[in-house]
C-alpha cells in the first residue's frame, strides 16, 4: 500500500454528509426526526471512511485528515458566506 493525499471522494461525501446535517438542523421543525437523519449522516460518513480503509485506498491516518480538513472547510465557508453576502448586498 503507498502513500496517498487524503481523498477528493471521501472529503467530498463528508462536506455533503456535514451539508445535510446544517440543513436538517437549521430547516427541519419536527425534533423526533432530527436525531435519526443525524445519525444516518454520521454513520455514512464513517460508513465511507470505514470502506476506504477496508479497501486498502486508504490509510487511518488519510481518513482522518480528509475529515479533518473536510470539516474545517465547512466551517470556514459557514462562517465566511455571511460576511461575504453582507458586502456585495447593496445598501437601501
Amino acid at each position: 500500500m503507498s502513500y496517498s493525499f487524503p481523498s477528493g471522494h471521501m472529503m467530498r461525501s463528508v462536506i455533503l454528509f456535514t451539508f445535510l446535517i446544517n440543513c436538517i438542523y437549521r430547516l427541519l421543525k419536527r425534533e423526533a426526526l432530527k436525531i435519526p437523519l443525524y445519525t444516518i449522516c454520521l454513520l455514512l460518513i464513517f460508513g465511507v471512511a470505514l470502506s476506504r480503509i477496508i479497501l486498502g485506498a486508504h490509510f487511518l491516518s488519510d481518513t482522518l485528515a480528509a475529515i479533518s480538513i473536510s470539516l474545517a472547510w465547512f466551517c470556514l465557508c459557514l462562517y465566511c458566506l455571511p460576511i461575504i453576502y453582507k458586502k456585495i448586498q447593496p445598501k437601501m
